[in-house]
């Protein structure tokens, strides 16, 4: 348990979407159903997974009252192992291209609002 006053590091580190490739049946049926083959329907039904339950523990944390004491970062690696989910980006995962090295990130930091960067 953890004390409202308590400072604390956490982290929470996902394996997928990566192989092998095992998702839960409610979230690989949901993309078999839109026709996509049997990799596909993991490997989205995996990040649909992954934002359930990040949205858990936001839920939890907004909950417990840690929510605005808690700064929240998502990431990735890297880009993907194949062509296929690169976003049509030169390059894949190990490569020095856009498609390898550019990933999700988002940051949530409390007190400071969202700003748009012009370039």
């Amino acid at each position: 348990m953890i004390r409202k006053s308590d400072a604390y590091f956490g982290m929470l580190s996902f394996n997928t979407p990566h192989s092998p490739f095992q998702v839960p049946d409610q979230y690989f049926d949901k993309y078999m159903a839109k026709g996509l083959n049997d990799i596909d329907a993991s490997v989205y039904g995996m990040v649909e997974n992954i934002d359930d339950n990040l949205g858990r523990l936001m839920e939890f944390l907004d909950q417990s009252g840690k929510l605005e004491q808690t700064i929240v970062i998502f990431m990735t690696d890297n880009g993907p192992n194949g062509i296929r989910y690169n976003g049509g980006m030169k390059g894949k995962k190990a490569d020095l291209d856009e498609g390898g090295v550019r990933v999700p990130f988002f940051l949530k930091v409390p007190g400071f609002s969202p700003k748009v960067i012009k370039e």
